[in-house]
Order: structure tokens, then sequence, then C-alpha cells
């Protein structure tokens, strides 16, 4: 009889693992640092859409002038300094992911001092 099940299973086509499961590896995280290169201090919007995340992430930032802030994200992460209307977009609940990011978040960003826009 439970020869019969296991060859039903299988001529269904359904796949019963033996052991464990397959586990997901998580993103490879890059570390670099966004710097203001004004004699001015800069205050912007920092939204980021990771790969693994269904939402985004939203920081308000203040620079002063030539100040150097580290950041790591996901290898894939899309960063985005909003302005207004991005922000007002973000915040009723839609998503800016379609739109040109500033950076998106690569190995070769590893250790580089990025410029604000």
């Amino acid at each position: 009889m439970k020869i019969l099940f296991v060859c039903l299973l299988f001529a269904a086509g359904v796949v019963i693992p033996l052991v464990g499961s397959a586990q997901n590896e998580a993103p490879k995280t890059v570390r670099f640092e966004l710097q203001n290169k004004s004699v001015l201090f800069s205050k912007r919007t920092l939204i980021a859409y990771e790969p693994s995340q269904m939402g985004n992430s939203t920081s308000g930032l203040f620079f002063l002038p030539f100040q150097k802030k580290e950041f790591s994200f996901a290898v894939g992460t899309k960063l985005y300094f909003a302005n207004r209307r991005q922000v007002d977009i973000v915040m009723d609940g839609r998503r800016i992911d379609t739109e040109k990011p500033f950076l998106e978040v690569s190995a070769s960003t590893a250790n580089q001092v990025i410029a604000l826009p």
C-alpha cells in the first residue's frame, strides 16, 4: 500500500524533500560614503528600495559642509534623493522605484566616496 502511494505521488509530479530545505542567501552588503562637497549644509530625504524588501526605507539626512556619512546597503538597492513630489508619492503609499535612481548599489560601489547631487 505504501509503495502504491509513493508511486502515485511521483506519477503526479509531487516532489518530497528528503533532507532539509534550501536556505536563501542574504544579498551581499556594500559599504560606501556620501559626501556633501558644498560649503553650505544640505538637508536631503533618502529613499531606498532593497531587492529583498517589499517596501522602502526613508531617512531625513542633514549634511554639514564637506561632511561624509557612511552607509551600508545590499547590492541591487536603488537609492533616491527625493524631491517634494517624490516624498509625497511615497508618503501616499505608492512607489517611485520605476524612476531613475541617484545610485543603484553594486559591488563596484564598495568603499567609494560619492558626492551628493
